[in-house]
């Protein structure tokens, strides 16, 4: 058992484990917790009369079995989080102040949950790559043979 940090600082303090739970040679193996963000971006515009702020992205988990690095077995997918969008920006015609765009009034919950079960395989996975992109194939002629039993 043990948690995977994003950054030398979280680990540290100990504080925002993206994974947390059972490994097996260097892979999430048996039952953890996954978290990650998606489309995450934080952009800060310049001074001046069209300054703006623009956050966009989600937070997800996912709490239950995993094989061979992978959802698979028993397992809920949710969304934690969601930032549609913020902007904060005076209006070119009317120079008056900031507005906002209002955020959608939607629990994370509503949005996006699975419980049940995940089915995964690296190597049924690289098998279809192979027969449907030829330049992948051609990259890697060996196929996958390191997942763990």
């Amino acid at each position: 058992h043990g948690k995977l940090f994003e950054t030398v600082l979280d680990h540290q303090n100990k504080v925002n484990a993206i994974y947390d739970g059972e490994w097996l040679r260097g892979k999430r193996h048996g039952r953890g917790t996954f978290r990650w963000e998606q489309d995450i971006n934080d952009r800060r515009g310049g001074g001046g009369h069209m300054a703006r702020s623009q956050q966009v992205g989600i937070s997800k988990k996912y709490t239950g079995d995993f094989r061979d690095d992978l959802f698979h077995g028993k397992g809920v997918l949710e969304l934690e989080r969601a930032v549609a969008q913020t902007l904060h920006t005076r209006s070119m015609q009317t120079g008056r102040a900031p507005g906002n765009v209002p955020m959608q009034q939607v629990g994370a919950s509503q949005l996006l949950k699975f419980d049940g079960e995940f089915s995964s395989d690296w190597d049924d996975t690289d098998l279809s790559v192979r027969m449907l992109d030829n330049s992948y194939a051609q990259s890697y002629p060996e196929l996958r043979r390191d997942h763990v039993e």
